[in-house]
């Protein structure tokens, strides 16, 4: 029978309760983990008003679609827009209508224009720019940039697309040029005198960024009054100012984000996903009116991240829920950080999600052709996530023993709570207070959390554990 060491009989505490600023630990030895913090697991995240750590809200079913789900889009305009295999499709009270098919072969970009009557939506995949009115879906007239080679490069080819100071703002990945439309005229690409109509201000403007310095425009961001290029040459560039007085200044180097697909503006920030270095962070500072990249977010996931990124890559902006989405290849797992409670979690639903966005303060998710919102109230879920959640493990000097272990738990009354450790030994756990007096012997002490059928947020583990002979 196992009695406790003479050098250490004392039992010591170890709690596993608050997770702010710990999660997952990607980047740390099982040896080195804190006790908030994780080493794997799959489907759990931080509750929204506080630290503790909860399964992943029920999926409800929205619609099915005939192919693959790989765009969301929230119109403030049109409501919530989806792309799929190159078809666009406007959800009105949960039903999916076809209003048109893109003209290009890249993922669409959106942006909303216009007030009252003449709202529109403007969508961009590569090639001429198109809209919808809310009634009709249409394609702009090209515009050769030199109207004596009617073949070559269309003023309003575009992958961007963006309203700036009245101007719809185009840029084209692979080329130098932001093109920014007429005031208040979406479609007036005029850049010289056209026969009686003589050019003014108001119409078509240009500037080229980084020109002749040897690479293209991956894809352009605004960041309050100003815009962000970024370029494959590695080099980020501002441009700041109005029209006529612009200025450009380079504002970094060796930037190597994955792809166009992996840059989204976060509040007064831009996130990335850096092909070598993982999560990346460009912040303004005040203090200096400048820009400096930071990786304070990926300092645990960062060695991980920069060995798993394939083209595939996505990077998403959660704003109301308080998070930033990572899928860095085309497998199942999205790591997300919380910016409330400086941690990640990590998502695994046995499937790939294809696009995420927000929309009417939810979220809503793709998974191949069907269309899922994150709902707590939903009352037959399509899906209902399964957590694992493998705490800080304990290793001992020789064995160790758990003496007694206390858990609280709160969970849905369909919802099913194990307490494993390892291969030693499995607790099935109720709502509310559980104190055992199991013994639980071993070299490594493993304790993991697994539910299923429901929502399990876990309030408190707390073990006693004493080194034995």
């Amino acid at each position: 029978m196992p009695i406790k060491s003479k050098r250490r009989s004392d039992s010591k505490s170890r709690t596993y309760s608050d997770f702010r600023g710990g999660g997952l630990n990607l980047a740390a030895s099982d040896r080195f983990l804190k006790e908030n913090e994780v080493g794997g697991g799959k489907n759990y995240c931080y509750e929204r008003n506080g630290g503790r750590f909860r399964t992943l809200e029920p999926l409800d079913l929205i619609t099915t679609l005939e192919s693959n789900i790989t765009t969301i889009y929230p119109s403030l305009n049109f409501g919530l827009i989806l792309e799929a295999n190159k078809g666009i499709y406007k959800v009105v009270n949960d039903t999916p209508t076809s209003i048109g098919t893109l003209n290009g072969t890249s993922p669409p970009q959106f942006c909303d224009w216009g007030e009252s009557a003449e709202r529109e939506l403007f969508i961009t995949s590569g090639s001429i720019v198109q809209s919808y009115n809310g009634t009709t879906f249409a394609t702009q007239t090209p515009v050769p940039i030199d109207p004596l080679i009617p073949s070559g490069d269309k003023w309003n080819t575009a992958h961007d697309v963006m309203v700036r100071e009245g101007r719809l703002l185009l840029s084209e990945t692979g080329k130098d040029r932001l093109k920014f439309s007429g005031v208040g005229e979406p479609d007036n690409w005029q850049v010289e005198d056209s026969g009686s109509d003589v050019y003014t201000d108001a119409d078509a403007i240009w500037i080229d960024i980084g020109y002749k310095e040897g690479g293209d425009i991956v894809k352009v961001i605004p960041l309050g009054r100003d815009l962000v290029v970024f370029r494959t040459d590695g080099n980020l560039y501002r441009l700041f100012g109005a029209y006529p007085n612009w200025e450009v200044i380079p504002i970094a180097q060796e930037v190597d984000p994955v792809s166009r697909n992996t840059i989204v503006p976060v509040g007064n920030d831009i996130m990335f996903l850096d092909k070598d270095r993982g999560i990346r962070k460009l912040s303004a500072i005040k203090e200096h009116d400048d820009f400096a990249i930071v990786e304070k977010e990926g300092g645990k996931v960062n060695p991980w991240l920069s060995g798993a990124f394939t083209s595939d890559a996505r990077l998403w902006a959660l704003p109301d829920r308080g998070e930033i989405w990572v899928k860095p290849n085309s497998g199942n797992v999205v790591l997300c950080w919380s910016e409330r409670y400086q941690g990640w979690t990590r998502i695994d639903l046995g499937a790939p999600i294809l696009a995420v966005a927000e929309y009417n303060g939810a979220v809503y998710l793709s998974i191949g052709k069907n269309l899922y919102k994150l709902d707590d109230s939903a009352v037959s879920p399509e899906i209902n996530p399964s957590m694992e959640l493998p705490l800080a493990p304990y290793f001992g000097t020789d064995r160790a023993m758990v003496d007694y272990h206390e858990i609280t738990v709160q969970k849905d009354t369909g919802a099913t709570v194990t307490l494993e450790y390892g291969n030693i030994w499995t607790m099935s756990v109720g709502d509310g207070k559980t104190v055992k007096y199991q013994k639980v012997l071993g070299d490594e002490i493993r304790p993991t959390l697994k539910s299923s059928g429901g929502t399990v947020v876990l309030d408190k583990l707390t073990l006693g554990i004493s080194e034995v002979v």
